[in-house]
C-alpha cells in the first residue's frame, strides 16, 4: 500500500506524461507502474520494484478475468471491453 500522497503524485506523473505523449505510443499499464514506483520514491515511501510489478500484474490479471467473464456472459461493457462508445441494448 502506498500513502495517498504518493498515489496522488503518481496520478500527476501519469497525467504529465500523457500530456506530452500519445496513448498509442506507450502502454498505459507500464507507464502507471513506473509512475507508482517513482511517486513512492519521491514521497519518501519507496517500494521494491518486484513488489510494485507483482501487485500491478495481480490487478491487471484480475481485470482481464473480469473482462473475459463479462464477455463470456454476453455482456458488452465499454469500460471493460476497450473503452469504446456505449452501445444501445437491443430492442
Amino acid at each position: 500500500r502506498l500513502p495517498r500522497v504518493a498515489v496522488a503524485t503518481a496520478t500527476v506523473f501519469f497525467h504529465r506524461f500523457y500530456a506530452k505523449h500519445a496513448f498509442q505510443e506507450h502502454d498505459r499499464f507500464e507507464v502507471s507502474m513506473a509512475c507508482l514506483l517513482l511517486a513512492g520514491k519521491t514521497e519518501e515511501s519507496p517500494k521494491k520494484l518486484d513488489l510494485v510489478i507483482r501487485e500491478c500484474w495481480k490487478l491487471r490479471r484480475r481485470a482481464q478475468q473480469q473482462q473475459q467473464k463479462l464477455l463470456s456472459q454476453g455482456g458488452d461493457s465499454p469500460s471493460m471491453a476497450g473503452g469504446g462508445p456505449p452501445t444501445k441494448p437491443p430492442p
